[in-house]
């Protein structure tokens, strides 16, 4: 389970949490809460594999990434002490909620085009020709503004600039996106590759390698509430964690190569039925 979630976490930026919690709660049985705690410390792994990679690809906007970083983290400590004194059903049903709409969000969104889904270029975007790569700060200034950007697309072969819009809302979202994971131990990804792609004009490449720099120190401020919470299971996250981190770095490798829209619609599709499944678990055993 940590091999897959960390393959697909790394490849589609939103750290793998939101597979792994359905899939430590549902399938190992795990109580929701110890496998919201056991799911950041796989987020933490998945990150650090993926962010490696895609550092050296010179695709992760580190500048924009340390900006939205800082609400986020405010945001995760918050939801890591809201989560310590809500009720596991409350959990459960606000995550089943966040579950749905994530797998919908992906399913439509990389279903419209393969341009969008494969982190193409998009009308915002201007494509020069370029025979090799920019340097090793990848992402960089493109002009005169710090909002210009310019990234080199090696499956492409050429340079992609972009300028980056909507910065008060992309702020303003991170804390949502930081609130989420701590209160739910996804890594915000899910909220912040959409906000960056779709409000704020980053490209979807970008995006994924952004939020996989970030979804690792999201993760690792909201753990740290939920460990002195003794919420961690040591046993599971240490080999869940182990294959994460193989599964983080394979993703971040083969994601230029792999049709990301394909994959992110039959996760979307099982994102869907683990959240249904937990949704069951947790309307029987209010019957009950």
């Amino acid at each position: 389970m940590g091999l897959v979630a960390g393959f697909v976490g790394s490849m589609l930026g939103i750290g793998g949490g939101v597979f792994l919690v359905p899939l430590f709660s549902v399938v190992l049985g795990l109580p929701l809460k110890l496998a919201i705690a056991t799911s950041l410390v796989c987020v933490i792994a998945t990150a650090a594999a993926g962010a490696n990679v895609y550092l050296r690809q010179g695709l992760a906007d580190i500048r924009l990434a340390m900006l939205l970083e800082i609400p986020t983290v405010v945001g995760a400590i918050a939801g890591g002490m809201l989560a310590s004194v809500l009720e596991a059903d409350a959990l459960a049903l606000i995550f089943v909620a966040l579950a749905l709409y994530t797998a919908w969000t992906m399913f439509r969104r990389h279903g419209r085009s393969q341009g969008d889904a494969r982190g193409g270029p998009g009308p915002e975007e201007t494509e020069l020709a370029a025979t090799g790569d920019p340097g090793e700060g990848g992402v960089s200034a493109g002009g005169g503004s710090w909002r210009e950007r310019e990234y080199f697309d090696a499956k492409a072969g050429r340079v992609v600039r972009y300028r980056i819009e909507r910065l008060g809302p992309g702020l303003a979202v991170s804390v949502v996106g930081g609130l989420a994971s701590g209160l739910l131990g996804i890594g915000g990804g899910i909220i912040k590759v959409p906000v960056m792609n779709l409000a704020m004009k980053v490209p979807m490449r970008v995006a994924v390698a952004t939020s996989n720099f970030m979804v690792g120190i999201t993760a690792a401020a909201s753990a740290v509430v939920y460990y002195a919470n003794g919420l961690v299971d040591p046993l599971v996250a240490s080999a869940a964690a182990l294959a994460v981190l193989v599964g983080g770095n394979l993703g971040a490798r083969t994601a230029a190569r792999v049709d990301q829209g394909m994959l992110a619609r039959v996760f979307a599709v099982v994102l869907a039925v683990l959240a249904l499944q937990m949704l069951y678990r947790v309307l029987g055993s209010a019957g009950g």
